[in-house]
């Protein structure tokens, strides 16, 4: 996802990164891991916004192509 909406390798770190702290927080919630889910509680929704704007640019992009 990076490579295809990052326009420079800062902005692609950047989209890997937040990607993948979503993905740790989507195994806090599947796999139980309450503690680790209550320390990013505060990022969450944040998170979860800049995730949804990732995917929403790069179905997008698929579809103007």
């Amino acid at each position: 996802m990076g490579m295809l909406l990052g326009n420079s390798q800062k902005e692609r770190d950047e989209i890997k990164n937040t990607l993948e702290k979503a993905y740790r927080v989507r195994n806090a919630v599947i796999h139980g891991n309450l503690n680790k889910l209550k320390k990013r509680m505060p990022y969450t929704k944040q998170l979860f916004t800049k995730t949804e704007d990732y995917l929403r640019s790069t179905l997008r992009k698929l579809v103007e192509e």
